[in-house]
């Protein structure tokens, strides 16, 4: 799906100060996330660990980090720096990658949007 395509009622675009981040350790929290950027001399807005029930074999269910996360920048001109500098980074045993974030849209706020326009 290329940029501002749409798929599934929704239309997808580059977010302008987000960076998404995957392979995180499971014991990453927000601030160990936070930490990562700030280490490069990256400013850090929102840092946020993305949690939801985990299912091990042989074991309850339980809530822990799903393995990737979201970082809102404080200065958006450091987004593409940030990436640069973040992925390939290696955090515990794992090598993390970071990429722009997307952001989507549902097709009716954006037809509500253009219909006030």
């Amino acid at each position: 799906m290329s940029l501002g395509e749409s798929c599934c009622d929704v239309t997808v675009s580059n977010s302008q100060n987000t960076v998404f981040v995957a392979n995180l350790p499971f014991n990453v929290d927000d601030e160990g996330l936070a930490n990562l950027f700030n280490e490069r001399s990256i400013k850090v807005k929102t840092a946020h660990v993305i949690r939801g029930l985990r299912r091990l074999p042989g074991r309850r269910p339980f809530r822990g980090s799903k393995g990737f996360g979201f970082v809102e920048l404080e200065d958006p001109s450091q987004q593409e720096l940030a990436v640069e500098k973040v992925n390939g980074a290696t955090v515990g045993d794992r090598t993390v990658s970071a990429k722009i974030a997307q952001e989507m849209k549902a097709i009716e706020e954006i037809e509500a949007e253009a219909a006030k326009a």
